[in-house]
């Protein structure tokens, strides 16, 4: 190398050292920029968005008429006390010609009223109708809007302190920074004043609140129904009173991309929503053009179940919200455990098993609407339970063959709980996961068939559906035919009845009531 042109190159090389950093930056500086472009047109159209809604509000709103969904799957009463086997097992049905089970109808998911922490008082089982098909009901043209109320307005209502916390479920919910509209008040009822209260709410940093509660669901691994109670127990906080309360979590779950709709009677706010799943025991609106069910949700501090005729708004303009999905696909983070005992006598020898459940999972579950069995029977385990009674049940199971291990899970399963029913013990049919079973002091027929079906599926491996006949509730497990009992075939498999709730049965025995009938069937 020349030497004489070292300090030439050192010199280039030095210069471009010193204009990469600027370079970087100018980049750094363009994308940044970039980014706020990005962010702005993302506002903007929300709030066009926004703005296009609110005048979407002011049509008249028309009246709809309040239905009313069936109080449960299947309105037959149950047994007040459960069954008990015969001491000497009955002839099996004949197998050589079993009759293939139809299909039920898939059933849609309801839901849960809320968890009652105190004891509920028992109330007569009642016998529902069965459910109406609804008929199309038109439209009836609005009623003229009431006349406004004269009250003096109210102070504004004090800000929740940023960065703090409520408790929710066992949970730490955050408290977003989140200013309200100033002296913001639902003092009347009409489609102007709450197209105006919209333009007011969208005026506001909402969307903070928004991406803290999104962010708050995707960290603890809630699905979409529980992001809905965040938000109306949230809106609770910020609000004290019952209309404004609904209009904010209505406000909030609309640009949450969720259908959300609200409805009005007697200067009283209601938030609708459709589901999923069908829901039962709760009052609805057919809306739309393809007439969707809307149905009440708790929201406000004076919720009601049965709001009657009220004003509201056809959904068929909001393109592009989803319905809520109510499915469980996987276990929300845990907030702590509960511990119980259960004891049971199998062949003579007495077992114990020491168990915990998920707490926060258990109180999540409590909040959700009355829904069909089929959920119940495929919601997920909490992993405390599943791995606690797992380490302690296995070694028991291991030196089992196939008809013993199912004879020991279902005397577990029959065994192991008081039995009573749902209407004595809550006011009205609850179906209930193992988490929520383990915290209650009764259960009955269809909660011991979801509670089998876990315990099949979990440690023996074995592939089981529900089964019901009028008024009860049991399971089926897939089995060879080298297994006696009573079976159907269904899919070209036979399935094995398995009753958890026939006190002292063992696998294949059907209650003397049901031998012979057809059952419908609970695919999950």
């Amino acid at each position: 190398m020349n030497y004489y042109y070292r300090p030439t190159i050192l010199l280039c090389i030095a210069l471009i050292v010193c204009f990469l950093p600027l370079q970087a930056s100018a980049q750094d500086a363009d994308y940044q920029q970039w980014l706020r472009q990005q962010q702005q047109a993302f506002d903007d159209f929300v709030s066009d968005q926004n703005r296009r809604f609110a005048e979407f509000l002011r049509q008249d709103w028309a009246r709809f008429e309040q239905q009313t969904a069936a109080a449960a799957p299947d309105p037959t009463p149950k047994p007040t006390e459960a069954p008990v086997a015969p001491e000497s097992e009955p002839e099996p049905a004949p197998e050589p010609e079993p009759q293939p089970i139809p299909d039920a109808d898939p059933v849609p998911i309801s839901e849960p009223e809320p968890d009652p922490e105190t004891d509920p008082t028992p109330e007569p089982e009642p016998k529902p109708e069965p459910e109406p098909e609804p008929e199309p009901q038109p439209p009836v043209p609005p009623l003229p809007p009431a006349p406004p109320a004269q009250e003096p307005l109210p102070p504004s209502e004090p800000l929740l302190p940023p960065g703090s916390t409520f408790e929710w479920h066992y949970y730490q919910a955050p408290l977003p920074d989140f200013t309200p509209p100033t002296r913001f008040r639902l003092s009347r009822l009409n489609s102007d004043t709450i197209a105006d209260a919209w333009l007011e709410m969208a005026a506001t940093n909402y969307d903070e609140v928004i991406s803290v509660f999104q962010r708050f669901k995707r960290d603890n691994r809630l699905n979409e129904w529980a992001y809905v109670r965040l938000i109306t127990d949230y809106s609770n906080l910020v609000f004290s009173r019952h209309n404004e309360s609904v209009f904010l979590a209505w406000f909030l779950l609309h640009n949450s991309g969720l259908q959300a709709n609200a409805g009005y009677s007697e200067q009283r706010l209601h938030l609708l929503m459709p589901l999923s799943e069908r829901v039962y025991n709760r009052n609805f609106y057919t809306l739309g053009p393809e007439r969707t069910r809307f149905y009440v949700i708790e929201a406000g501090h004076t919720p009601t179940e049965r709001p009657g005729a009220i004003r509201t708004y056809s959904p068929d303009q909001e393109a592009g919200l989803r319905v809520t999905d109510v499915a469980l696909r996987q276990i929300p983070v845990s907030r702590g455990h509960s511990e119980t005992e259960l004891t049971f006598e199998f062949n003579g020898d007495q077992f114990l098993f020491r168990l915990n459940y998920d707490r926060s999972y258990r109180s999540l579950l409590s909040s959700f609407p009355s829904l069909p069995p089929e959920f119940f029977f495929a919601a997920p385990v909490s992993n405390g339970l599943y791995t606690a009674l797992g380490e302690q049940i296995r070694p028991v199971l291991a030196g089992m063959d196939t008809r013993t291990a199912l004879d020991f899970l279902l005397r577990f399963a029959q065994t192991a709980f008081e039995y009573k029913t749902d209407n004595e013990q809550f006011g009205q049919q609850r179906y209930m996961t193992p988490d929520q079973i383990l915290h209650y002091p009764f259960s009955d027929c269809d909660d011991r068939a979801i509670f089998f079906a876990f315990l099949v599926r979990s440690y023996l491996d074995l592939d089981v559906v529900g089964i019901s006949w009028p008024g009860h509730m049991a399971t089926a497990v897939r089995a060879g035919h080298d297994l006696p009992g009573d079976s159907f075939e269904h899919a070209g498999d036979r399935w094995l009845i398995a009753d958890p709730t026939f006190i002292g049965a063992r696998a294949g025995m059907t209650m003397p009531m049901f031998r012979g009938q057809e059952v419908t069937l609970h695919l999950f």
